[in-house]
């Protein structure tokens, strides 16, 4: 079996954070990409290169109403 890499991408606290996670194979990082929470997410094979990419859109800020 290949081993795979899933890098996430998240912003905390305005700052890019970077997290790498290994699996045995493509079915189990792919469901583990599918269901992260992260700004983006690539999974790369034994080989370096990138084989799934998810770009999440960021959450709009909450517009607090003002009264004139």
């Amino acid at each position: 079996m290949s081993k795979h890499k899933v890098r996430l991408h998240q912003w905390q606290n305005g700052v890019l954070i970077a997290f790498n996670h290994f699996f045995e194979s493509f079915e189990e990082a792919k469901v583990f990409a599918d269901s992260a929470d992260a700004s983006g997410v690539k999974i790369y094979n034994q080989n370096n290169e990138v084989v799934h990419a998810v770009v999440n859109e960021p959450t709009p800020p909450v517009v607090q109403p003002t009264y004139a």
